[in-house]
């Protein structure tokens, strides 16, 4: 049975899915960060280097003194892919609207009554209750 969600339910929920985006964002960004230092110091990949003359052949591995140099374009690369998923886990979602009781789906955002003559309410604002 579907729930109408309170004012306050809907908050707990929105901060909910902040806590969710900045945990998962910090996690990927701290992962990146990490596996592009240790990628070109073990296996000299060089993703991150530019160097014109040396397009047709492979980077050999970097030293802790070349990553120490290069250590801005990790966190560039890194903070980027954190709010690339950031922004996707915040993203707003399809709008799904549910009637409470005939429970009827309806993807029509101008709608506001369904064919049993109820409400159609979002289903961000509800809640399945046993």
């Amino acid at each position: 049975m579907w729930k109408v969600l309170t004012y306050e339910d809907k908050i707990l929920a929105k901060k909910k899915i902040k806590r969710k985006a900045i945990r998962n964002s910090l996690f990927v960004s701290l992962f990146t960060f990490i596996f592009a230092i240790l990628e070109d110091r073990y296996l000299g990949s060089g993703r991150i280097r530019y160097d014109p003359n040396l397009l047709s052949e492979a980077y050999p591995p970097q030293t802790w003194d070349e990553i120490a140099s290069n250590i801005h374009m990790y966190l560039i690369l890194s903070v980027l892919m954190g709010l690339f998923v950031y922004l996707f886990v915040t993203r707003e979602r399809s709008v799904t609207r549910i009637c409470i009781s005939c429970e009827n789906r309806d993807h029509d955002k101008l709608q506001e009554k369904c064919k049993c003559g109820e409400n159609l309410y979002n289903l961000d604002d509800l809640s399945w209750i046993e």
